[in-house]
């Protein structure tokens, strides 16, 4: 029997047994994140009654240890707009950001009526908002998902692509106050 041949052997039987091991072992069971778990439930939730219409809201956001991150106002709309998260999604208007996670100002466009490259979508199932700050791009997003109440709500700000996943910090959301 020559070398090749041997060696052939040899990496079939091995792959065969590497084969036969993987499915004598019993996969991992799967555990869902508490704050997953949540979310689902309140998918079933009917919708509190002040996120039922468009509105204005703030999102006051906080890093992982409680830092302020500055605050998002948007005015969400019943546009529809495409998203690469949702196929149902609805449309918001920047009304203003202090943020430090993103550069808004830039990705929405300006005063000047600069259209910038994305938009802000949104999708409200149940009693769970689902915010994606950058709708338009399909690899990299920056969402903010909770739970809604009568009172506004709160919720995890994380940034999610095809090659990564962060937790950025969290939100709360109220009714935005026109400015006197």
């Amino acid at each position: 029997m020559s070398g090749a041949t041997r060696s052939t052997r040899v990496m079939g039987l091995f792959a065969s047994a590497v084969i036969a091991a993987s499915c004598a072992v019993e996969p991992a069971p799967v555990t869902v994140p508490p704050w997953v778990e949540a979310i689902m439930e309140a998918e079933k939730e009917p919708t509190p009654e002040i996120w039922r219409s468009p509105g204005k809201w703030t999102f006051d956001i906080h890093g992982p240890e409680g830092e302020d991150l500055g605050l998002i106002s948007l005015e969400f709309t019943d546009e529809p707009v495409e998203s690469c998260v949702a196929t149902d999604s609805l449309g918001a208007r920047l009304i203003e950001s202090t943020t430090s996670i993103a550069p808004l100002d830039l990705w929405y466009g300006n005063e000047h009526g600069l259209a910038g490259p994305t938009y802000p979508a949104y999708n409200i199932i149940g009693s769970t908002l689902y915010l994606t700050l950058n709708a338009s791009i399909c690899d990299a997003n920056l969402n903010l998902a909770g739970l809604l109440s009568e009172n506004g709500g709160e919720g995890a700000v994380r940034g999610e692509g095809l090659a990564y996943f962060e937790e950025i910090g969290t939100f709360e959301v109220r009714r935005y106050e026109e400015p006197e």
